[in-house]
């Protein structure tokens, strides 16, 4: 198993568990790839790489795309490592309240899953069109290999809709309130 090139402190960190199966993923892992290296090698050597999931989605999607859309690599469904970001705040910010607010209704709306699913879905077409070229060019142009996966969009849920619904309802809400005490207010001019 290939590990991106910041991962050594995973195969510490692994090592040092208590946990006997993540110590044997410790002995399985080799530090220092990047993510291209490490998803070529998944394909020709038959072995698995541990990357932040966007990064590979991303790479995915930018070198690994055929012409016709498909690609040859998979990504698990589940994750090794369920979170490896952050948001570096200073202590006892006064914002935080807030920015913590902001996030999670975004990410509860299913905006941000919208938004890298539409960056991915840009990449592929991009890397597809580039191969397209290349191909009319009579450039060669090597497939992994000729199995197929599942690159539709998919429409946002109404529980991901439902922050957006519920404050649209709210500010419509306010407007109206708003707009009846006016009317009842004396004109003054």
């Amino acid at each position: 198993m290939t590990v991106m090139p910041w991962g050594s402190y995973l195969v510490e960190d692994f090592r040092r568990s208590g946990s006997p199966l993540f110590r044997r993923v410790a002995d399985l892992m080799v530090p220092g790839l990047d993510t291209i290296e490490g998803l070529s090698q998944t394909l020709y050597k038959n072995q698995a790489h541990l990357e932040t999931i966007h990064k590979m989605q991303q790479d995915i999607a930018d070198h690994f795309t055929r012409a016709d859309g498909t690609t040859s690599v998979y990504i698990a469904r589940e994750k090794l490592l369920p979170g490896l970001s952050g948001w570096l705040i200073p202590h006892d910010a006064p914002y935080q309240p807030q920015l913590d607010r902001h996030i999670t209704s975004v990410i509860t709306a299913g905006l941000y899953d919208k938004w890298n699913e539409d960056i991915l879905v840009l990449a592929r077409k991009q890397s597809q069109a580039r191969r397209r070229k290349a191909e009319l060019q009579g450039e060669v142009v090597e497939d992994q290999d000729d199995s197929d996966s599942n690159n539709t969009l998919r429409p946002l849920t109404l529980s991901q809709l439902l922050a957006p619904i519920v404050l649209f309802a709210v500010g419509m809400t306010v407007s109206v309130l708003m707009f009846l005490i006016e009317l009842q207010l004396p004109k003054t001019f």
